[in-house]
């Protein structure tokens, strides 16, 4: 099992060190792609280091030297993969001894797996990032990952959703996906260079709905996520306008795929809830009445007897 890690760095230069050296670990990592994404610090320093130090680590930047965020930086990360599988490390974060353990055996007795998915742990880096993560409803002892094996045909229709009958939960993050160069080259799935957060959940998302994957190791961590106070996600008050921002492509997306008219919906009710959080405007039913009933996309998609339903199905989301 040959592997291509690619690794986005943006103002990462404390971290990157270790999480180079957590990838290179692995005899399967047969090369680590830095892609340096106009840092303000001494990140593209330590890149350069890391390159002269290691023969497996290469260095790629983007036409000079410009910052284009994480979801340009994987697909310039991908284009130049050479490995016959890809994974993804985020420059704050690190692998753990298993982490190809499980896939390989994945991979082997699976023919047909795209890709294969593992548990992320979670490492507190400083206060005001355990601060934040617990106010998620989390603890430094949760893993991100779904609570048992799923049949990758089920997998979209759980995390869309649409339907979860066996009573999964969780949930599976990029630090501990392993997928195929030629199923990505084939598909022509790249992330989405308009989301400079969430385009990770988008592409996992869109993934699962291409790709046969398998659950992996879903009990120990694969990789850790470094919690930090730099973390986006601690931005609350951006929060609800970026996730808007994720569920308007998905929805977008899930048009031009002609996907299950249920999961467009959803995909909309969860752009539109977001929407209105985002302007202050969710306790406002009038104008909500008014901003939804003018929505020329919530008529064509559903037309005007379904109105209704839209409203109280969004406000119980």
């Amino acid at each position: 099992m040959n592997v291509s890690v690619v690794i986005p760095a943006y103002n990462a230069a404390p971290f990157l060190s270790r999480a180079v050296e957590s990838a290179l670990q692995h005899d399967e990592v047969k090369e680590v792609l830095l892609i340096e994404d106009g840092s303000k610090d001494a990140t593209l320093d330590m890149c350069e280091q890391l390159v002269q130090a290691h023969s497996r680590v290469k260095l790629l930047r983007h036409p000079k030297g410009v910052n284009m965020g994480a979801g340009a930086s994987r697909n310039l990360g991908i284009k130049n993969a050479t490995q016959d599988y890809i994974s993804f490390l985020d420059a704050d974060d690190y692998y753990t001894n298993i982490r190809f353990q499980k896939e390989k055996e994945v991979f082997k007795n699976n023919p047909d797996a795209d890709g294969v998915y593992g548990a992320i742990g979670v490492e507190y880096l400083d206060a005001v990032g355990a601060q934040a993560w617990e106010a998620k409803g989390l603890d430094g002892k949760s893993l991100t990952t779904v609570n048992k094996y799923i049949p990758s045909k089920h997998l979209f229709e759980y995390i869309s959703g649409i339907e979860n009958p066996n009573g999964y939960e969780g949930y599976f993050s990029i630090d501990g996906l392993t997928i195929k160069r030629t199923a990505i080259i084939k598909s022509k799935l790249e992330f989405n260079i308009s989301l400079r957060l969430h385009q990770d959940t988008v592409f996992m998302w869109q993934a699962s709905y291409y790709f046969k994957l398998y659950t992996g190791e879903f009990e120990v961590p694969v990789a850790v996520r470094g919690v930090h106070s730099e973390n986006r996600f601690i931005h609350k008050s951006r929060l609800n306008t970026t996730r808007s921002k994720q569920y308007k492509v998905l929805r977008d997306w899930g048009i031009q795929e002609a996907l299950d008219t249920q999961v467009v919906y959803r995909f909309h009710l969860r752009f539109f809830r977001n929407y209105l959080r985002s302007k202050n405007r969710w306790k406002r039913p009038i104008f909500y009445t008014k901003l939804l009933i003018d929505d020329t996309f919530t008529r064509r998609l559903f037309g005007k007897k379904q109105i209704k339903l839209v409203k109280k199905l969004t406000f119980n989301e």
